[in-house]
C-alpha cells in the first residue's frame, strides 16, 4: 500500500496544500514587464495604422490621377487647370467630377469628407459650423503655379492660362498634386486645408504656412503628372532649387527646365 511521507501525514490523512500567492515584488516585476511591452508595441501598432491610412491616401491619389488623365484626353491634351477661376464649382476637383462621380458641393460649400479628395490622416478644421469645417477640409493641393489655372476670382475662364501635355518635359518628375495643410495666424492649429499648393521658390512666404505636413510617419504622398504616386519628405517636395544648386527654381514643380 502507498504510504505518504511523514511530512504529509496528519492523523492518517494527507495535509492540504496551502496555495502560495504572488509576492509584492513578483507583482511589480509583472507590471513592469507589461509596461515595457506596451511601450514597445503601441508605437508599432500606431505606425501600422498610419501605414494603412497612407495606402488609402495613395489609392485616392491614383484615382485622381486617372481622372485627370481622362479629362486631358477629352480636352485635346490640355493639362487639367487648378481653377477656372477660384470659386466653388470651378476648382480642379470639380472638373474631374464626371470621371469620379462624387458630389462634393452641398449648399454652396464643399463637402469632401468620405471621398477620394480627402486623406484619411488629415485633421478636422475647427470652424463655427460643421458645414464650414467640411468646406475647409481639403487635404490635396494642386500645382497651379506651373500647371495652369488661377488663384484669383476676377480672371474670366477664357483668360485662364492653360498648357498642353506636350509642354510637360518630364511628366514623371513634375508634381501634379501633393498633400497640403495650412496653419498660420488667420487659421491657427489645427488649421485648414488648401486646394492649391505653393512651391517654396516661387512663393516663399506662402510656403512657410501652407505645405505638406508629413502625416504618414513623416512622409507625404505625391501624385505626379504621369499618374504614379510616391511618398516623399516635405524637404524634398519643397526643395526650392535655383542659385548654386544647378537646377531651376522649384525643380519638381515646373513644366520644364533643369531638374535633379
Amino acid at each position: 500500500m502507498f504510504q505518504a511521507p511523514a511530512s504529509q501525514r496528519h492523523d492518517g490523512a494527507l495535509s492540504p496544500r496551502v496555495p502560495r500567492g504572488f509576492t509584492l515584488i513578483e507583482l511589480l516585476v509583472v507590471i513592469a514587464i507589461i509596461a515595457i511591452l506596451a511601450a514597445i508595441l503601441f508605437p508599432v501598432f500606431a505606425q501600422a495604422r498610419e501605414k494603412a491610412r497612407q495606402a488609402t491616401c495613395q489609392s485616392n491619389l491614383k484615382q485622381l490621377g486617372t481622372a485627370a488623365a481622362m479629362y486631358e484626353q477629352d480636352y485635346d491634351e490640355t493639362v487639367l487647370p487648378a481653377a477656372i477661376p477660384f470659386t466653388v464649382g470651378n476648382m480642379w476637383f470639380d472638373l474631374v467630377q464626371p470621371y469620379i462621380k462624387m458630389n462634393v458641393v452641398q449648399g454652396g460649400n464643399y463637402k469632401l469628407d468620405g471621398t477620394v479628395f480627402i486623406c484619411p490622416s488629415a485633421p478636422q478644421p475647427q470652424q463655427s459650423s460643421e458645414a464650414l469645417a467640411n468646406h475647409y477640409r481639403r487635404s490635396y493641393g494642386y500645382n497651379y503655379p506651373f500647371l495652369g489655372g488661377t488663384a484669383g476670382t476676377t480672371i474670366p475662364a477664357a483668360g485662364v492660362p492653360t498648357y498642353s501635355l506636350a509642354q510637360i518635359d518630364k511628366p514623371a518628375g513634375t508634381i501634379r498634386v501633393t498633400e497640403v495643410w495650412r496653419v498660420d495666424a488667420s487659421f491657427p492649429a489645427p488649421g485648414i486645408g488648401s486646394a492649391l499648393v505653393y512651391p517654396a521658390g516661387t512663393y516663399p512666404a506662402n510656403a512657410t504656412t501652407i505645405y505638406p505636413r508629413g502625416w504618414h510617419n513623416g512622409m507625404n504622398n505625391v501624385l505626379w503628372m504621369d499618374s504614379h504616386v510616391s511618398a516623399w519628405s516635405r524637404e524634398k517636395i519643397m526643395e526650392p532649387g535655383g542659385g548654386a544648386t544647378g537646377y531651376d527654381l522649384d525643380p519638381w514643380w515646373r513644366r520644364d527646365g533643369r531638374k535633379p
